[in-house]
């Protein structure tokens, strides 16, 4: 590279940038690259250079006569190197090697002075990479004055410092507002986005937590790099969410969440060498989420959204920064990471605009405060009218609670009066069906007696009527024979005269007898006939008498109870009065 026509002092630094040796690994022969580069993105004898190795840079740079004091602006090389200039070795990063176990990543950028021997500058960088995806010179070398290489480096970490200050400061104050009002939930997702920024800012460029805290691990400081990259998304669309609920859909926001989380999980339970290849892919959810963000914006600004057209602005400007370092990232681009300005300038706006919100708030606070002094004044008034109005309303209270007391004490005293008279009375009634059912129960005991005699006669009867059949039947034997004898006198003449006279007095008699026999067995079957149809009467009367019984059995049980009631009911009107004069008495004590 020819720099000898170059005025360090009228032209200041330059990127010595272009063609350089490479040898990889033992490589022997040349082959010449485009720094700045990943070499995985160089061919070797049409084959791609692999991830992990090991390789070497060489520059020679032809520099101008006057031998002023230069130095080198190394910002990024991935993961560990050494600097040999005019084959001396000015520094290192790490520990180069030949393999992952004798490599040790660290990356800090430097400014390597010093003071050309010779106008031929040769510059040799040996550099390792077997943690991450991509390794090689990545990023420009500048060379310079070494006081404007050292001014560069300061204007890069003041610039540092100040966005780690600013950005912290806006997130304190923004949690600090959510603190005092928690419902406003986009101070706090602001505030959180603000302090990741924040601590990345410290992370990355000149990496100011290297001068600070110089033993912190490489990985550490790589994985909080992707970290707060992979966490800042989502609480950057929680963010926007929050500002505008009814254009944003919730199931985006949890896909983007879920992504966000499963990505850190990879980050925090894999070695660099496995995380770092997830980057390509998050930023390819990121641009997804930056076309959704437009979406919803646009939405938002259609429908007239309070502060979204200075939220798009804000957004453009950040969304612009953020694909100009995901090309840049791909090396696609070679100038200077822009996230930083367009993250400050976002931050900045949304501060502007939250800091309205509550300005605003505050103003209706302050008009309120007014009407609410207003307010208490007519309160005042209105307090003094109710304690006047309050007074007579005491009396009022009084004459009320005394006519209560009265009425209630006369209320309880009849109704305690007409209490124990239904519980007397029940008492007595209850007396009464005992001594009813006492008495329906000898009744009762008389039929079953009636019963049983009546079903005796009825049987006497049919064995009298049996005793006339056969009185009736040898009458009527009697008969024939004095028939019989009548004939056999009459046969004998006059020797039989006599024994005539007998029979006919003897049929005369058997005549009277069957007579007598069927006009008593008539009277004995009405009678008998009688008796049966009393036996059902009574069986009839039997079955009702017991029905009595039952039902006043249970008509005495009912009794009981109601006669308990009654006593229960007594006392507990007792009770009732004794409560309604306690009550009494405690609300003379509360008017009084």
């Amino acid at each position: 590279m020819d720099l000898q026509s170059w005025d360090f002092d009228k032209n200041g630094t330059v990127d010595i940038s272009g063609e350089w040796e490479f040898y990889w690994q033992e490589s022997l022969e040349p082959q010449y690259v485009i720094v700045p580069g990943f070499w995985d993105s160089y061919t070797i004898d049409g084959k791609k250079i692999p991830h992990y190795g090991y390789a070497t840079y060489k520059l020679n740079v032809l520099l101008p006569d006057n031998k002023e004091r230069l130095a080198l602006k190394i910002r990024d090389v991935v993961c560990s190197y050494t600097l040999y200039v005019d084959g001396k070795k000015l520094s290192a990063s790490g520990v180069a090697g030949k393999s992952s176990e004798t490599t040790i990543a660290y990356s800090l950028p430097k400014v390597v002075p010093f003071i050309p021997e010779r106008k031929n500058l040769e510059i040799i960088f040996q550099i390792s990479n077997f943690h991450v995806r991509k390794g090689g010179l990545s990023r420009p070398v500048t060379i310079g004055k070494e006081d404007e290489i050292r001014n560069m480096r300061d204007i890069s970490l003041s610039f540092d410092m100040f966005l780690f200050g600013s950005l912290s400061i806006i997130g304190l104050y923004h949690l600090g507002l959510f603190s005092l009002r928690r419902k406003d939930k986009s101070s706090l997702y602001f505030g959180i986005f603000c302090i990741l920024i924040a601590s990345r800012s410290i992370f990355e460029n000149e990496r100011f937590i290297l001068y600070v805290f110089p033993r912190l691990s490489w990985e550490f400081l790589v994985m909080t790099v992707f970290l707060s990259y992979y966490i800042s998304v989502p609480i950057f669309f929680m963010y926007i969410h929050s500002l505008f609920p009814k254009e944003s859909s919730k199931y985006i926001l949890r896909f983007f969440q879920i992504i966000a989380i499963l990505f850190s999980l990879v980050v925090l339970t894999t070695p660099t060498t496995i995380f770092s290849w997830t980057i390509e892919s998050y930023e390819f959810f990121t641009l997804l989420g930056l076309v959704y963000c437009i979406v919803l914006l646009f939405k938002a600004i259609s429908r007239k959204r309070k502060g979204s057209m200075i939220f798009f602005i804000g957004f453009f400007i950040l969304m612009t920064t953020v694909i100009h370092d995901i090309l840049y990232d791909f090396n696609l681009v070679q100038t200077n990471m822009l996230v930083p300005f367009g993250l400050f300038l976002f931050i900045f706006m949304q501060a502007f605009l939250i800091s309205a919100r509550f300005s605003k708030t505050f103003r209706t606070v302050e008009i309120q405060k007014i009407e609410i002094q207003n307010i208490n004044r007519n309160l005042d008034q209105r307090v003094y009218e109710l304690e006047d109005l309050s007074a007579h309303l005491e009396e009022i209270f009084a004459k009320v609670g005394e006519n209560t007391r009265i009425l209630a004490e006369f209320t309880l005293k009849n109704m305690s009066s007409m209490t124990s008279k239904n519980a007397n009375n029940a008492n007595e009634a209850n007396s009464l069906m005992k001594k009813t059912n006492d008495v329906i129960f000898e009744a009762n005991k008389v039929m079953t007696d009636l019963t049983s005699s009546m079903a005796t006669i009825s049987k006497a009867s049919d064995d009298i009527y049996k005793i006339i059949k056969t009185i009736d039947e040898v009458s009527f034997q009697t008969n024939l024979l004095s028939l019989n004898a009548a004939v056999e006198a009459a046969r004998a003449g006059e020797k039989g005269a006599g024994f005539a006279v007998v029979a006919e007095e003897v049929r005369n008699l058997a005549k009277r007898s069957a007579q007598a026999a069927k006009d008593t067995e008539i009277l004995i079957q009405s009678t008998s006939q009688k008796i049966k149809n009393g036996v059902d009467i009574v069986l009839k009367t039997n079955k009702v008498f017991l029905e009595i019984e039952k039902t006043a059995s249970k008509v005495s049980m009912l009794m009981e109870e109601i006669a308990e009631a009654s006593v229960s009911q007594a006392q507990g009107i007792d009770q009732v009065a004794k409560a309604v004069y306690e009550i009494n008495g405690v609300v003379k004590q509360k008017l009084y």
